[in-house]
């Protein structure tokens, strides 16, 4: 994700360290920052883990964790609730924050970098369906996952961790 042109004034831009560019003409900089997004563990009370088959690209079919982009004036705990709505018209009881993890989200032949503040969480009701950009939902069991089969690096770590704590 390297800009070319500066936004301010469309002069050409050139790198000055691995993620800052500066404008050539009004010497504006330009720093390359990750996209924040968020994602969640919802077990059942069987202890199996939510997930979610991606309706769309990037990684049409895949598995994934519900979340999403977090919108500006939305904290990352706001963001959580309202992808989980958006997903599956559930309503989450309890959020507690478990960690962040870098990566990359290839989306339109561009890689953005993202960081994704995960949670665990509780379900307020059980009737979920799939909704938005959620083809499926389901439940797996954690000796079940299967890790090629899930869309990003970060949430493989963040499952991998997860399943870790849990022993």
């Amino acid at each position: 994700m390297k800009p070319n042109y500066c936004p301010k004034c469309s002069g050409k831009v050139k790198k000055i360290e691995k993620y800052v560019f500066e404008c050539v003409l009004c010497k504006r900089k330009e720093y390359i920052n990750p996209k924040p997004t968020n994602a969640i563990i919802i077990e059942n009370n069987k202890g199996e883990i939510l997930f979610a088959k991606r309706k769309e690209n990037p990684k049409k079919g895949f598995l994934d964790l519900t979340g999403g982009f977090i919108n500006p004036n939305e904290t990352m705990e706001q963001s959580m609730m309202r992808e989980f709505q958006e997903e599956t018209g559930g309503k989450l009881t309890e959020l507690k924050y478990f960690g962040s993890y870098p990566g990359n989200y290839f989306f339109q032949n561009e890689n953005l970098y993202v960081v994704v503040a995960c949670f665990i969480g509780k379900l307020k009701n059980k009737k979920l369906m799939a909704k938005d950009d959620v083809e499926e939902l389901f439940f797996v069991k954690k000796s079940d996952i299967k890790f090629d089969k899930i869309a990003f690096e970060p949430l493989k770590y963040f499952l991998k961790d997860y399943l870790k704590n849990k022993k």
